[in-house]
This record gives structure tokens, sequence and C-alpha cells, in this order.
């Protein structure tokens, strides 16, 4: 999720956690559990449609990741 949110601020000056919570209608601390990875051990499908939608992309972008994607952001496996 912080992937696209960076992407997305590049283009738009900027993008923090509070204005995707607003447009999501999520709580920042919400938005910065979930990028941390310490939200839940699963995360609602409302809640990650929301995002998607706040992020203008598509809901399966934020649940699959290429192993470009994956090395960009130095995942662990």
């Amino acid at each position: 999720m912080r992937y696209y949110r960076m992407l997305r601020g590049i283009t738009s000056e900027g993008f923090s956690q509070a204005k995707l919570g607003e447009l999501a209608h999520l709580h920042p601390d919400t938005i910065s559990r979930i990028e941390r990875g310490t939200y839940n051990d699963s995360i609602p499908l409302s809640t990650l449609v929301d995002v998607a939608e706040a992020l203008d992309i598509d809901v399966s972008d934020l649940i699959s990741m290429s192993d470009l994607e994956k090395r960009l952001i130095e995942w662990d496996s």
C-alpha cells in the first residue's frame, strides 16, 4: 500500500497517510498500521476496496506483487 501511496505522491506533490485515510474514510493510524504490517492478521476486504479506490488502483494490486515489485521494496519471503 505504501508503494502505491508513494507513487501517487510523485504525481500529486505528496500523498500522506492522512490524505489516504481521508479519501478511504479510515483513520490515519489505521493506514499507518496497515503499512507497517501491525494492523491485524487479516484486513477486511471492504477496507482494501476503500484503499484501492482512494489510490485509484485495482484492489488486486494491493494483494499481489510481481517479482520486480518485491525486489523494489526488498520484500523478504
